[in-house]
Protein backbone atom coordinates (compact mmCIF):
# COMPACT_ATOMS: atom_id res chain seq x y z
CA UNK A 1 0.00 0.00 0.00
CA UNK A 2 1.11 3.87 -0.79
CA UNK A 3 0.36 6.99 1.29
CA UNK A 4 -0.95 9.96 0.05
CA UNK A 5 1.24 12.37 1.43
CA UNK A 6 -0.91 15.46 2.98
CA UNK A 7 -0.65 18.49 1.04
CA UNK A 8 -1.41 22.04 3.17
CA UNK A 9 1.99 22.57 2.64
CA UNK A 10 2.74 20.32 -0.15
CA UNK A 11 5.24 17.18 0.82
CA UNK A 12 7.60 15.37 -1.03
CA UNK A 13 6.95 11.70 -1.08
CA UNK A 14 10.23 9.45 -0.92
CA UNK A 15 8.76 6.80 -2.74
CA UNK A 16 8.69 4.56 -0.20
CA UNK A 17 5.76 1.62 0.72
CA UNK A 18 3.85 2.34 3.94
CA UNK A 19 5.21 -0.16 6.89
CA UNK A 20 2.34 -2.18 7.08
CA UNK A 21 0.05 -3.18 4.65
CA UNK A 22 -2.52 -0.59 5.09
CA UNK A 23 -0.87 2.78 5.58
CA UNK A 24 -1.63 5.11 8.89
CA UNK A 25 -1.19 8.47 8.71
CA UNK A 26 0.52 8.80 12.36
CA UNK A 27 2.92 5.75 11.91
CA UNK A 28 3.58 6.12 8.20
CA UNK A 29 3.32 10.27 7.41
CA UNK A 30 7.59 10.60 9.03
CA UNK A 31 8.22 7.25 6.75
CA UNK A 32 7.13 8.41 3.95
CA UNK A 33 6.82 12.15 3.16
CA UNK A 34 9.37 14.68 3.88
CA UNK A 35 9.56 17.68 6.69
CA UNK A 36 6.80 16.49 8.80
CA UNK A 37 7.17 18.00 12.37
CA UNK A 38 6.41 16.18 15.18
CA UNK A 39 5.38 17.66 18.45
CA UNK A 40 8.47 17.05 20.22
CA UNK A 41 9.76 20.14 17.91
CA UNK A 42 6.20 22.35 19.56
CA UNK A 43 7.00 24.40 22.56
CA UNK A 44 4.32 24.30 24.68
CA UNK A 45 2.91 27.01 26.64
CA UNK A 46 4.04 27.32 30.36
CA UNK A 47 1.35 25.96 32.04
CA UNK A 48 1.24 22.70 29.81
CA UNK A 49 3.86 19.90 29.41
CA UNK A 50 4.32 17.98 26.03
CA UNK A 51 2.42 14.61 26.12
CA UNK A 52 3.83 11.13 26.03
CA UNK A 53 5.01 9.97 22.77
CA UNK A 54 5.20 13.57 21.63
CA UNK A 55 8.36 11.70 18.76
CA UNK A 56 5.23 9.49 17.49
CA UNK A 57 2.97 12.38 17.67
CA UNK A 58 2.50 14.42 14.14
CA UNK A 59 1.29 17.95 14.02
CA UNK A 60 -0.97 18.98 11.15
CA UNK A 61 1.26 20.54 9.07
CA UNK A 62 4.99 20.43 8.39
CA UNK A 63 5.88 23.02 10.58
CA UNK A 64 4.21 22.97 14.38
CA UNK A 65 1.96 25.80 15.14
CA UNK A 66 -0.40 26.80 17.53
CA UNK A 67 -3.11 24.76 16.26
CA UNK A 68 -1.09 21.63 17.59
CA UNK A 69 -1.27 22.31 21.05
CA UNK A 70 -4.02 20.36 21.93
CA UNK A 71 -2.46 17.46 19.89
CA UNK A 72 0.97 18.07 21.83
CA UNK A 73 0.35 19.34 25.14
CA UNK A 74 -1.49 18.80 28.48
CA UNK A 75 -2.29 20.86 31.52
CA UNK A 76 0.47 20.48 34.12
CA UNK A 77 -1.89 19.71 37.46
CA UNK A 78 -2.67 22.67 39.69
CA UNK A 79 -1.03 22.08 43.69
CA UNK A 80 -4.85 21.43 44.52
CA UNK A 81 -4.37 18.37 43.22
CA UNK A 82 -1.40 17.60 45.27
CA UNK A 83 -3.40 18.47 48.23
CA UNK A 84 -5.79 16.20 47.55
CA UNK A 85 -3.77 13.01 46.96
CA UNK A 86 -0.39 13.66 49.10
CA UNK A 87 -1.64 16.70 51.34
CA UNK A 88 0.35 19.38 52.28
CA UNK A 89 1.88 17.94 55.97
CA UNK A 90 3.06 19.61 59.03
CA UNK A 91 4.72 17.67 62.06
CA UNK A 92 2.79 14.84 60.62
CA UNK A 93 -0.80 16.40 60.04
CA UNK A 94 -2.01 17.60 57.07
CA UNK A 95 -2.69 21.51 57.11
CA UNK A 96 -3.47 24.42 54.09
CA UNK A 97 -1.61 24.32 50.64
CA UNK A 98 0.10 27.92 51.47
CA UNK A 99 -1.98 31.20 50.79
CA UNK A 100 -1.82 31.53 46.67
CA UNK A 101 -0.77 28.00 45.96
CA UNK A 102 -4.19 27.04 44.71
CA UNK A 103 -3.21 28.74 41.47
CA UNK A 104 0.74 27.37 40.98
CA UNK A 105 1.05 24.43 39.48
CA UNK A 106 2.72 21.23 39.28
CA UNK A 107 5.65 20.24 37.58
CA UNK A 108 3.71 18.12 35.13
CA UNK A 109 0.21 16.60 33.81
CA UNK A 110 0.27 14.64 37.62
CA UNK A 111 1.97 16.16 40.46
CA UNK A 112 4.29 14.24 42.60
CA UNK A 113 5.69 14.40 45.86
CA UNK A 114 8.38 16.73 44.57
CA UNK A 115 5.92 19.15 44.16
CA UNK A 116 5.54 19.43 47.90
CA UNK A 117 7.69 22.22 48.64
CA UNK A 118 6.49 24.23 45.67
CA UNK A 119 2.62 23.74 46.84
CA UNK A 120 3.02 23.28 50.13
CA UNK A 121 6.06 25.82 50.89
CA UNK A 122 6.03 29.79 51.80
CA UNK A 123 8.11 30.46 48.28
CA UNK A 124 8.80 33.41 46.23
CA UNK A 125 7.15 33.04 42.70
CA UNK A 126 9.37 33.72 40.11
CA UNK A 127 7.44 36.64 38.67
CA UNK A 128 10.38 38.91 38.94
CA UNK A 129 13.46 36.64 38.73
CA UNK A 130 15.62 38.05 36.52
CA UNK A 131 17.14 35.43 34.11
CA UNK A 132 21.25 35.55 33.18
CA UNK A 133 22.01 36.35 29.77
CA UNK A 134 21.00 33.23 27.44
CA UNK A 135 18.15 32.61 29.17
CA UNK A 136 14.32 33.62 29.21
CA UNK A 137 11.65 33.79 31.79
CA UNK A 138 8.95 31.02 31.71
CA UNK A 139 5.79 31.81 30.45
CA UNK A 140 3.11 32.63 32.90
CA UNK A 141 5.94 33.17 35.86
CA UNK A 142 3.48 33.42 38.51
CA UNK A 143 2.82 29.77 38.13
CA UNK A 144 6.29 28.71 39.00
CA UNK A 145 7.88 29.24 42.36
CA UNK A 146 11.66 29.72 43.56
CA UNK A 147 12.79 26.95 46.00
CA UNK A 148 12.62 29.70 48.97
CA UNK A 149 10.75 33.06 50.22
CA UNK A 150 13.86 34.69 47.86
CA UNK A 151 14.65 33.59 44.89
CA UNK A 152 18.19 33.03 44.06
CA UNK A 153 20.70 32.06 41.29
CA UNK A 154 19.99 28.01 42.37
CA UNK A 155 16.43 28.54 40.84
CA UNK A 156 17.50 29.50 37.11
CA UNK A 157 16.53 26.05 35.70
CA UNK A 158 13.05 26.53 38.14
CA UNK A 159 12.17 30.27 36.55
CA UNK A 160 13.74 30.45 33.12
CA UNK A 161 14.06 28.22 29.84
CA UNK A 162 17.26 28.20 27.68
CA UNK A 163 17.08 30.54 24.58
CA UNK A 164 17.66 28.21 21.77
CA UNK A 165 17.54 30.42 18.56
CA UNK A 166 16.88 27.07 16.79
CA UNK A 167 14.13 25.98 18.61
CA UNK A 168 11.73 28.88 18.84
CA UNK A 169 7.94 28.41 20.55
CA UNK A 170 5.62 27.79 17.55
CA UNK A 171 3.70 30.50 15.82
CA UNK A 172 0.75 30.17 13.80
CA UNK A 173 1.68 31.53 10.14
CA UNK A 174 -1.76 32.74 8.24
Amino acid sequence: DTMQCPSAPPARVKGWNCVGTTCDAKVDRKHCCDGWSTCSEYVCPGHQVQRPNVTQTYCEATKCSARDTDRCCEDRALCTEFQERFGCMKNGSKVNLAPGAENRRCADSACGPMDAVHCCGDVAPCTGYKCPGGWLLRQNPGTFTCNGKVCTPEDNPRCCVKANPTHKPAVDYK
